[in-house]
């Protein structure tokens, strides 16, 4: 939405001219917009991590392992995705993230995330992925059926445990999605 609103913005910009009162209105509502969702995304960042601590705190966990995703940002994936890639705020999440644990007293530590979604739980052979559920190449394996993303995260906890990938690792039998609310302001009736 962001880069929509960007683009409408800056094309009505600049057919105005330099110092003209239609162009001032304009650069104030972009400038009102730009603060408008750095607040939105601020809130989303913050709902996050509490969430995340909550959750750390209920089960008393010591130490939290969260992947380190430095070189997905230099690759060129195409012009949408290398500026959705550059507006990516993971460096701020992470930070929150590592504050806030902090308070709590769990250690938050960063584990490379290579292989995590494309490495088999069962037969430990990597296999390039393409869509959302994981399927093993290899053809006397033929695992599949689960979310890379879960794939991954099992990954990164086995990465950071035994140093390596190991076999026959054990999955989560549940999968427990925590979404973050975006607070609206209410309205009188």
């Amino acid at each position: 939405m962001r880069n929509k609103v960007l683009r409408q913005l800056q094309r009505a910009i600049s057919k105005t001219k330099e110092g003209s009162r239609k162009r001032r209105k304009l650069l104030a509502k972009k400038y009102r917009f730009l603060n408008w969702i750095e607040r939105r995304i601020e809130h989303i960042l913050h709902a996050i991590s509490a969430n995340a601590v909550r959750w750390c705190l209920g089960r008393s966990v010591k130490t939290a392992y969260t992947g380190n995703p430095e070189g997905v940002r230099e690759r060129d994936c195409g012009r949408k995705h290398n500026q959705r890639m550059g507006q990516w705020a993971f460096g701020k999440l992470r930070d929150l993230l590592a504050y806030k644990l902090k308070r709590h007293g769990i250690e938050l530590i960063p584990v490379d995330e290579r292989g995590t979604s494309g490495t088999c739980p069962v037969c430990g052979e990597y296999t390039r992925q393409t869509g959302r559920v994981y399927r093993c190449g290899n053809a006397s394996c033929g695992f599949t059926g689960i979310h890379r993303d879960v794939l991954g995260a099992s990954g990164i906890l086995d990465k950071a445990l035994h140093g390596s990938f190991t076999r026959g690792r054990r999955l989560p039998g549940k999968v427990e999605y925590l979404r973050p609310q975006v607070l609206a302001p209410k309205r009188a009736a």
